[in-house]
């Protein structure tokens, strides 16, 4: 029963996250603060988009008195004749994560196990997204435009999933076999395009029930393969 209620769950977030890569393209750059990588000195622009055009802004610092400057942004829109042109943020990431492979070590009698349990979880990580911007002309000489986007993060994942409890993985001290409930957490390794991601993940699963004394996978730890939705 638990498994089917799971497995129901990951079905509704891969539809809810194929229609939102439908409706949402990451590709397209999100106006904000970067970091020009064409620039020796790395210098901050702002981006913004104009009718499907992006315009860069020279961000500057402007000094209020002797102990006090704030950022401003210079009037002008600045014409970069670097092509490719290369930009990076660094932001928060926040994402739905899905465990739904996991590589357990062997333990005592038992070989390694890949097991298909799965995995919901709350992903929060450091994120860089760097895009490639690629000005050019087309078959009837019009301006075009290639933006390729990818994003790496890492941070650390809590949430609930679930678990075969039987005699096999319990050292036949659990006489019926049934469907665990575990708390997982740990740390992941991603990367994405759009708002798809994928990444590796390490963790440990504690059992929420009185048989977790006798699980001989109880926090021990496994790795992973988690597939996460960007929340933000």
């Amino acid at each position: 029963m638990i498994r089917a209620v799971f497995t129901l769950l990951i079905s509704l977030f891969f539809f809810s996250s194929c229609t939102l890569l439908k409706t949402t393209n990451k590709e397209e750059v999100p106006s904000g603060t970067y970091i020009l990588k064409n620039s020796l000195d790395k210098n901050k622009v702002f981006v913004e988009t104009v009718n499907e055009e992006l315009h860069f802004y020279e961000l500057t610092f402007t000094a209020m008195d002797e102990d006090l400057a704030k950022e401003s942004l210079k009037a002008d829109v600045l014409k970069l004749t670097y092509n490719p042109l290369y930009i990076r943020q660094k932001s928060l990431d926040l994402d739905f994560l899905t465990i739904p492979v996991k590589l357990r070590p062997a333990k005592k009698d038992i070989p390694s196990q890949l097991n298909s349990d799965i995995t919901g979880a709350l992903y929060v990580g450091y994120r860089i997204d760097s895009y490639s911007i690629k000005n050019g002309l087309n078959i009837l000489s019009k301006p075009t435009q290639q933006i390729n986007h990818i994003a790496y993060s890492i941070g650390v994942f809590s949430g609930f999933g679930n678990t075969t409890i039987s005699p096999f993985t319990t050292a036949q001290i659990v006489e019926k076999e049934y469907e665990g409930i575990v708390f997982s957490n740990g740390i992941a390794a991603i990367i994405g395009t759009n708002h798809f991601s994928v990444g590796l993940t390490i963790g440990i699963d504690h059992l929420l029930d009185n048989n977790k004394s006798f699980w001989i996978y109880q926090q021990k730890p496994w790795v992973g393969v988690g597939v996460g939705l960007n929340l933000n």
